[in-house]
């Protein structure tokens, strides 16, 4: 084992295809430990591509790349303290003499990850000795799942941009991952350290929906209802107690019950919370610290909302007598919805989507017009609904 003494940087670009992953235990091009296929050595095109480099920007080569699948909150919630989490590495690679690495995951491997909306929640690990680098990505949908509910997940073909970032020096130790002969034989040595779980950081506020009624009369219901998925912002830091936490990706969570909130009557605009409850995981080895959602606790937090936010495309025009039930979209992406800065300093986003489970109705008592902050009221992109005079 060895001390990690800086962490380079890693460019991404998110998705998914499927390939063969799988090839004999004598071939140079086959991980040691997983028996996966270099996803650089693979045929056809990986959605899952960065570059490894140093604090001074160079090009960092041969440093082992883990693409890793986290389990569901689900399975989460059940594990004991200072269990291990039951990850799954689902793609490997090493990086080129330019720092260059992609990463193809079988689709169909990704299904028993996905939630129930088709989405998989990944951690990103570039590793070598002496450096290290590791990132969780925002939820991301699986093409072609035929066990989703969301079909805008499971038709999804991904091209999203992670850009350009710098991690922060790290501490932490990590098996070495180069295979150097000069130490000792080690199972570990191509393998990054696993997370364990640890105590319950308690129940945190999280922004699950939001609506502006700026007409008298009007009014919204908003039902975050059982089986209601919402992505929560994860926080990591490195080194311990001396570290500094930083947001890092979002966790796909599923609601095991109903929570109704109370009828928006016109003129007033409300963002809606509930409460999830945060669990602490420790990496296996060194410093590294995790907070992340894992239990639904429930109940219900209604806070007022200033202004008017700007809307995007085409308004809906609604007469008298008319209602509008939203069940389809995202709804929103709350900058700092998730309520951590009391206990670790810094607020975490939070988004829903609309849903058969997470849906709002408005009754239009009067005619009125409906927008959406980021796309048409009635399509896939809206955002928050605002009603106007």
């Amino acid at each position: 084992m060895r001390r990690f003494k800086t962490v380079g940087a890693l460019v991404l670009a998110a998705g998914l295809v499927a390939s063969p992953l799988t090839a004999s235990a004598t071939d140079p091009n086959v991980d040691e430990v997983t028996g996966l296929q270099y996803s650089s050595t693979l045929p056809g095109t990986a959605q899952f591509i960065g570059t490894a480099k140093n604090v001074a920007g160079a090009a960092f080569p041969n440093a082992r790349v883990e693409l890793i699948a986290w389990p569901s909150n689900a399975v989460l919630s059940g594990l004991a303290y200072d269990a291990d989490v039951p990850t799954k590495v689902v793609a490997v690679d090493r990086t080129s003499s330019s720092g260059s690495f992609k990463l193809t995951p079988s689709v169909t491997s990704l299904y028993p990850y996905a939630s129930a909306e088709g989405f998989v929640d990944f951690e990103v690990v570039v590793f070598a000795d002496g450096y290290q680098s590791s990132q969780f990505l925002e939820s991301t949908p699986v093409p072609s799942n035929p066990n989703a509910r969301s079909a805008e997940a499971s038709a999804a073909t991904l091209s999203t941009s992670l850009g350009t970032f710098t991690m922060s020096a790290s501490t932490d130790t990590h098996a070495n991952s180069t295979g150097d002969a000069t130490l000792a034989p080690d199972p570990l040595k191509f393998s990054s350290c696993g997370w364990r779980k640890r105590d319950s950081a308690g129940a945190k506020w999280v922004a699950v929906g939001a609506a502006y009624v700026k007409k008298t009369g009007i009014t919204a219901k908003f039902t975050y209802r059982t089986n209601s998925e919402s992505k929560l912002g994860i926080a990591v830091r490195m080194g311990g107690s001396a570290g500094a936490w930083r947001a890092s990706g979002t966790s796909t969570v599923t609601v095991d019950s109903t929570d109704g909130f109370p009828l928006l009557t016109g003129n007033a605009s409300r963002r809606w919370r509930t409460q999830w409850e945060y669990f602490n995981f420790k990496r296996r080895c060194g410093q590294e610290e995790m907070v992340r959602a894992v239990n639904f606790i429930g109940g219900t937090s209604s806070v007022s909302l200033s202004g008017t936010p700007s809307t995007v495309g085409l308004c809906a025009q609604y007469e008298a007598g008319s209602d509008k039930e939203k069940t389809n979209g995202t709804a929103s992406t709350f900058t700092g919805g998730v309520d951590l800065g009391p206990a670790i300093g810094i607020d975490v986003n939070a988004q829903s989507n609309y849903s058969s489970n997470t849906k709002i109705f408005i009754d239009f008592t009067s005619a009125a017009t409906l927008c959406g902050t980021t796309g048409t009221p009635g399509g896939n992109s809206s955002g928050t609904l605002v009603v106007k005079p």
